[in-house]
């Protein structure tokens, strides 16, 4: 599989060409494209096979961090092998086992990590489908298969690069494929900073559109410890408030994109849950695409939104639901649409 490197507008190609209209204030020198394009050439025949299994434990444990609030754990206990595994929860499996002495100096997997000095990261966004035929379940043997997609470059607000890698994900049980997920991995210069935490706080994409449901979450510093516990993530982006004020600008600790992501799925999932399907067929998730448009931070109030859009003209049986989250101050965090099908209970 070749690997495609995306330009976007005004940006000047790293392979030699010359769009029109680049920007002087993010140069890239002759050393610079030579060392991407030796970058770009290793990844793109890099394949990585991991193996794991889906376990009723991992399930209860995550399935506790979504609800910090609540009195008491989830009852998974009753939950047989070979239920239906919740969707985004696979999240948990597939952790990064490099060795310490291998991760970059904020604690990330540098596996797919551009050279220097693309170093920084954030969890752009990505998408999810799923097969309906062969669902992940608990007690499942899985794999999972990683290539890169495609990379991005794109000129950041303040002139600078920045490098985005889509990996994609297939991930089988024994009977064969289960799903495909598609993620969106960010890498900004190193010595970047967030130039107005102020403006990032309030949130730059204000969200207007009313919902049909929603919940209300106030991630702690426990709830973050436990989902990069879960999720062997050692970003220190998400639990050292001296790291994210001194090195990266941030006012607070970030929630995890992929937490944001499970949580919005799991809302959807509860709803769907009490929708009475036709003839004995109940509503499940096909498929989900979402971006992350601004941060969320620790101890601060998260806002989990979806309404239902017009049915699918093309496609009987299928209905599309917008999903959001919100920081305190009503700013757009994460945005997404599902498409959810009807299939025999």
């Amino acid at each position: 599989m070749s690997t495609a490197l995306c330009l976007a507008p005004n940006v000047k190609s790293l392979l030699g060409s010359t769009a029109r209209g680049f920007s002087s204030n993010a140069p890239v020198s002759s050393g610079d494209r030579e060392t991407l394009d030796r970058w770009i050439a290793h990844i793109q025949g890099l394949t990585v096979v991991e193996q794991d299994e889906i376990t009723r434990s991992a399930a209860q444990l995550l399935a506790t961090t979504l609800y910090p609030s609540a009195p008491s754990a989830p009852a998974w206990d009753s939950v047989p092998v070979g239920s239906e595994l919740p969707p985004a929860y696979h999240l948990v499996c597939f952790p990064p086992r490099e060795p310490e002495c291998r991760l970059a100096s904020d604690g990330y997997d540098t596996s797919f990590t551009p050279p220097a000095p693309y170093l920084k990261r954030m969890w752009a966004g990505g998408s999810f489908e799923w097969n309906l035929e062969n669902p992940l379940r608990i007690g499942d043997r899985v794999s999972q298969t990683t290539k890169v997609d495609r990379i991005q470059v794109k000129p950041g607000a303040q002139g600078d690069l920045r490098v985005f890698v889509w990996m994609k994900k297939d991930i089988a049980n024994e009977a064969g494929p289960s799903m495909q997920e598609v993620r969106c991995l960010v890498y900004m210069d190193a010595r970047s900073r967030v130039s107005d935490p102020g403006r990032v706080l309030k949130g730059q994409f204000p969200s207007s559109t009313r919902p049909n449901f929603s919940r209300q979450i106030k991630p702690t510093a426990l709830t973050l410890f436990r989902y990069s516990a879960l999720t062997f993530n050692s970003h220190l982006i998400h639990y050292d408030p001296d790291y994210c004020r001194a090195e990266e600008g941030y006012p607070e600790r970030l929630v995890h994109g992929p937490l944001t992501c499970t949580l919005l799925l799991d809302l959807l999932h509860k709803r769907l849950a009490e929708t009475q399907g036709i003839q004995h067929r109940r509503p499940f998730l096909r498929s989900f695409e979402y971006r992350a448009l601004s941060p969320l931070y620790c101890g601060q109030d998260l806002h989990l939104h979806g309404r239902v859009l017009d049915r699918e003209p093309a496609t009987a049986g299928e209905m599309r639901y917008e999903l959001w989250a919100t920081n305190a101050q009503g700013g757009l965090a994460m945005k997404g649409t599902a498409v959810v099908t009807e299939r025999d209970a």
